[in-house]
């Protein structure tokens, strides 16, 4: 009985060796990955690889990175950037013709500059911004808005009328009616709250309570079943 266990279990262990020594051979036979070329190094993750600092990769191969005169080598290394003041144009990095009142910028589009403040793009030039009374420049610098108080109108800036009873709202420019006024062409007109009426969250307008319905300028009391 004893011997019949061993006998089982010694030819337990045997299938065991033999599937391993299956696996071992398949995964030696597996093609291994390809070793990087020259000016390139082993990605960490998988079989993949990467050219070089300096280098960029052209089919199979790392190729030398070679900045014009003027440029010079991005962050990554794979490519070339214009100098601030130049701009690329095909292979080249043409200096930028900067206009009075206008500095240089990096950038891949656009022109190559920009207005200093208080000056505007004007074809390939810097226009000043001419400011109207009651005004000043926006955060952008090639721009005015009107101060509170005032209205930008073409030009100008005009001061805005506020009537009796009214407000200038948030933004400066407008303005608003009371609580309790609703706003009519050229003021603010008092509201007559008729009978079962109250100010609306707004408070420039009425509604009726609960249990009336609004029919024109009335409020009428909601028949039952409505």
């Amino acid at each position: 009985m004893i011997n019949a266990r061993l006998a089982a279990s010694a030819a337990t262990l045997l299938a065991a060796f033999a599937v391993a020594s299956l696996f071992c051979s398949a995964a030696a036979g597996a093609e291994q990955p390809a070793a990087p070329p020259s000016n390139a190094h082993a990605s960490d993750y998988g079989a993949h690889w990467s050219c070089d600092y300096g280098f960029q990769r052209r089919s199979d191969v790392c190729v030398a990175v070679a900045p014009p005169p003027n440029a010079y080598l991005s962050s990554s290394g794979g490519e070339w950037l214009c100098n601030r003041g130049f701009q690329r144009v095909d292979a080249r990095c043409m200096q930028v013709k900067i206009p009075s009142n206008g500095y240089p910028v990096n950038s891949l589009y656009g022109q190559g500059w920009k207005c200093n403040r208080g000056f505007r793009v004007a074809g390939n030039e810097c226009a000043i911004v001419k400011l109207p009374a009651h005004s000043f420049l926006t955060r952008s610098g090639d721009e005015w808005e009107c101060e509170r108080g005032f209205l930008k109108q073409n030009d100008d800036c005009t001061a805005v009328v506020v009537p009796a009873n009214g407000y200038l709202d948030d933004s400066g420019h407008e303005w608003k009616c009371e609580r309790g006024y609703s706003r009519q062409t050229v003021g603010c007109r008092l509201i007559q709250l008729p009978a079962n009426a109250q100010l609306n969250f707004s408070g420039n307008d009425w509604r009726c309570i609960d249990g009336y319905d609004r029919s024109g300028e009335a409020c009428v009391a909601r028949r039952r079943g409505d």
